[in-house]
Formats: structure tokens, sequence, C-alpha cells
């Protein structure tokens, strides 16, 4: 096993359940939070409140707290439509129990103070349910058991966390006195050494997941993996296989939470890491009206991290002939390692066609009347794990090509969006699934003077 990750890291769940029944997930069936894997030191249930007073961190740690507040992570629960909504779905059709499966890393006011068994319906309008990810979620994190993902952590439940929260002034002043004068314990307790050593295994106890028969009442099978994705590249300095290193291995935390300006206490030279961990969810923040939040996912998603090339031209080419197929060879829908490569495989030869590539150095002669192929080149370039990532199923992503005349006239728009932009997608756009590196042909189409790509997410 890899020296970087955990030491009692523990391979994937063999797919017959009832074989390893035994083990248990979690706590195991009797358990309170079954089926999440998620623990609590002393198997105790842990209040609401601790989840809901990340305003008391706000003393010291303002900018973090302001960061976060726009942050995913803040509306993670069910202060998110699309979650709140998904949620009460899986509860009308399977029941309330199955869905603790999802609030061991979403919900933990509502999992973990056992009020979960409880229709979502009834109580989403409380502040528990309204909560989110707060401070005290990846802060009270005490071990986290292994890359397995899907919530397989132990959260600790410290005490004097009633002090730090008090409304006694005197107490709360006396609190703050104590830790300025020697933040080293609170230091300890809050940010231990794996949060800042391995955040890629820290980050996988939820962005790595499966589904089990308690959940689907089927199988095990592979949800959304981020972290099997990152270890596998050039990106974490593990992937043996890749093509692609940047000049120094890079975790999580290098792209998703990057240096911000700060005098908050425990700064570093000034900087403090960001909470408001960016990345391609813009629905969040339009549906908050959050502007700034909105800025820094689009200047993240325009930052470099992938690139799109209009590549080449050529004369368009007959298409593929009886026995050809477009073969996947995934192992399931969602990426595990570099495998997730589409091929096209056919009769072996044919006739050259003259390509003119690339077209940032050459001007290909377009007549009006000529059908022509075009190859759009996707490429991830800082990025450690495919595009999109998380629940590929939850949202589509798609490139957008638009050709028009030298009198500014639209002659080809793949991937438009109907009704000005309100509508639905192209039916012949190319939507992205998964990509490392991809390469696409548009449609043959008429004589194109002018193009333009772009993503849409």
């Amino acid at each position: 096993m890899h020296s970087r990750e955990l030491a009692n890291a523990r391979p994937n769940p063999e797919s017959d359940y009832a074989a390893r029944q035994h083990d248990g997930e979690g706590d195991g069936p009797e358990g309170t939070f079954f089926p999440s894997s998620a623990q609590v030191y002393g198997k105790q249930k842990i209040p609401s409140k601790f989840f809901m007073e990340s305003d008391s961190c706000k003393r010291c740690h303002e900018d973090i707290y302001n960061q976060w507040f726009s942050s995913a992570h803040h509306f993670s629960s069910f202060n998110n439509q699309w979650y709140r909504k998904s949620i009460e779905y899986m509860q009308d059709t399977i029941g309330t129990k199955p869905s603790k499966w999802c609030g061991g890393c979403h919900d933990p006011a509502v999992l973990y103070a056992g009020l979960m068994d409880t229709p979502i319906k009834q109580i989403v309008h409380r502040p528990e349910a309204q909560a989110g990810l707060g401070c005290m979620m990846c802060h009270s994190i005490a071990n986290v058991k292994s890359t397995m993902g899907q919530a397989d952590f132990y959260l600790e439940y410290p005490k004097l966390h009633e002090l730090a929260a008090t409304q006694n002034p005197v107490a709360r002043a006396l609190h703050d006195f104590v830790i300025r004068l020697n933040p080293e314990p609170h230091r300890r307790v809050f940010l231990k050494p794996f949060m800042r050593e391995q955040t890629a295994e820290f980050c996988s106890a939820c962005h790595k997941v499966h589904l089990d028969v308690p959940v689907n009442h089927y199988r095990w099978f592979r949800g959304f993996n981020e972290y099997d994705n990152w270890q596998a590249s050039g990106v974490s300095g593990q992937g043996a296989r890749s093509f692609y290193y940047p000049p120094k291995p890079q975790q999580c935390a290098d792209c998703h939470m990057p240096a911000e300006a700060s005098k908050d206490a425990g700064n570093v030279n000034g900087f403090v890491h960001s909470h408001r961990f960016p990345g391609a969810n813009t629905a969040v923040p339009t549906a908050n009206e959050d502007a700034p939040q909105l800025k820094l996912t689009e200047d993240f998603l325009k930052s470099g991290a992938l690139t799109v090339d209009i590549f080449a031209v050529s004369p368009a080419q007959a298409s593929l002939k009886a026995g050809a197929t477009t073969q996947s060879e995934l192992s399931t829908t969602f990426a595990v390692g570099e495998e997730a490569e589409s091929k096209v495989r056919g009769e072996a030869g044919g006739e050259a066609v003259p390509i003119t590539a690339p077209l940032n150095r050459v001007h290909p002669p377009l007549r009006r009347g000529d059908t022509v192929r075009v190859d759009v080149v996707v490429r991830t370039k800082k990025i450690g794990h495919f595009f999109p990532g998380g629940t590929v199923d939850a949202y589509d992503t798609w490139l957008e090509l638009k050709g028009t005349d030298d009198k500014d006239q639209t002659i080809f728009w793949s991937g438009m969006v109907e009704d000005n932009g309100h509508g639905p997608v192209d039916k012949g756009a190319h939507f992205i699934v998964l990509c490392r590196s991809m390469r696409t042909a548009t449609p043959s189409t008429n004589g194109m003077p002018g193009l333009r790509a772009r993503w849409c997410t």
C-alpha cells in the first residue's frame, strides 16, 4: 500500500453484502446512523447545536466564517433545494432509514442528533435542517478510518465546545483569553495533522461514495469517486501511467482551498486557506443571488483548469461503417482510474484525407457549400480528477460550438440552448460525461468562417 494512504485503509467492500454484514458498515445494521459509515466515539448522539454554532468561531476567524457562509458546504443540507428534493423523493420511495446514507456527510445537525428517522418534510424548516456543514462537522472528525469513503470516519464531541459557544459574556471572554494566551491545545483539537498532511484522504471520506443493499435493495456499486481519480492521475504524484505530471504533486486543498489574504487568528504569513471551496457549482450561488461566490466559481472554471481548442478542419468523411462502434473501457458509470477513454473501433485502413491544423497557426480556405469536419480537443490541465466531477447524473455538461459567416450570420450551432438560453439543449450536442483528455468531432456542416467554442455547466 502506498505510504501516503492511511495506515489502516481497507479495500472497497465486496459485492456480497451478506458476506460482510458480520463486520458491519459503521456501527452495523443496529447502529443509530446506519447505513452511513459514520461513527461517533462512545456510540453517542451529538446535540444538533454543536453543528449549528459556527458563529462562535467567527470571533477569531471572521474571514474564514464569511468564506464558508457562501460555500457549497454551507448549503449541503435541506437549505439546498436540489438536495432537499432528492431526499424527499428517496424517503417517499424507500423510507427514512436509507436516507441516513446521505446524512452522514450532508446533514450532521439532523443525523447525529437522531432526527433523521423523522420524514424530512416534517422538519425541513427547522434550523437543524437548514444548517448545512458547519465548522464542527469537518473539524470534529477525529479519525478517517479508511479511504473507502461514504463517511467512513469517527466524530468526537468535545465537551469544552459548550464553553466556546456559551452566551455568557464573562465565560466567553475567559475562553477567548486563554486560547489567545496559548492557542496550541485549540489547534491540536481542531486542526489535526492528517487534515493538513493528508488532505486528499481526509476529503475522500465524503467525496467517494458507494451504494449498497440497505440503500438500493439490490447490490453494491460505485457512486462518484474523486479520490481514486486523483490518486491514479499524475497530479497526485502516484499515477504510474499518466502522460502529464505537474512540477510537484498537488492535493485537494491546493485547488479547492487556495490561499487568501487574511488577518484572522491562525493566518500563516498573512494568508489562510479559503473556505469558499471553489469548484464547478454555479447553481447554488445563482439561486442564492450570491454574486461574489458566483464570480469566484466562474473565474475558477476559467483559470486554465480546462481548455477547449478548435484544433483542426478536414473534409467531411462518411459515417462509421457497419460494425464500428464507440466502446467504453469503464467498468462502472463513474471513473476510477484513467480507464475512461472512448475509442472508435472499426475496420483498419481507409483513405487518408487532408487536414488543416493547428488552427491558431493556419487558416483553412473554406468556401460556401463545403462540408467539413471540425475537431475540437478538450483537455484537463490542472485537474487531478475527471471532469465533470461529483454526481454526474445530477447535471449536464456539454460543448457548444457556433459557426458564423462573414456577415456574422449563424450558419451552424451545436449545443445551442433553445428559448434564448432557458429551454432544452440541442439534442445533437456533445455532452461531456467523463473527461481527462478528450477529442470530439462536430457534425459535418457547410463552410463556417467564424467559430467559437465554450463550456456550459
